[in-house]
């Protein structure tokens, strides 16, 4: 009975360790593109977010903008944070969040999520 016992504790344990575990290389991919300081931030529809990428860039990341829909999150003017800590914050001015969409160059970013550091 012992036997039996300890036997199938020692299979767990072997099945445990031969478990494959996933790689992590430190560079972000499309689930987390990685946390973005977001001078402004607000729905797509927002007049105060259509009237910040009116000023960046009239025609390209408007247009993008209007195709976007109404309830999501844009953010504009972000920058990538790369160092979290210190007591002034890595996001001093701006909303740290991660973005679904950051392939603007920063300008406009699409999807975000505010994250609290």
């Amino acid at each position: 009975m012992l036997f039996n016992k300890v036997f199938a504790v020692s299979a767990l344990s072997t099945l445990a360790a031969a478990t494959a575990i996933e790689r992590r290389t430190g560079q972000p991919n499309e689930q987390c593109p990685g946390l973005q300081c977001c001078q402004q931030t607000g729905l797509a529809s927002s007049s105060s977010i259509i009237s910040a990428v009116t000023a960046i860039d009239p025609l390209g990341l408007l247009a993008l903008l209007l195709s976007v829909p109404a309830s999501v999150l844009v953010g504009v003017n972000c920058s990538p944070i790369t160092v979290i800590g210190g007591g002034n914050g890595a996001c001093s001015g701006g909303t740290t969040v991660v973005c679904n969409d950051n392939s603007h160059g920063g300008l406009l970013n699409i999807g975000c999520v505010p994250i609290t550091i």
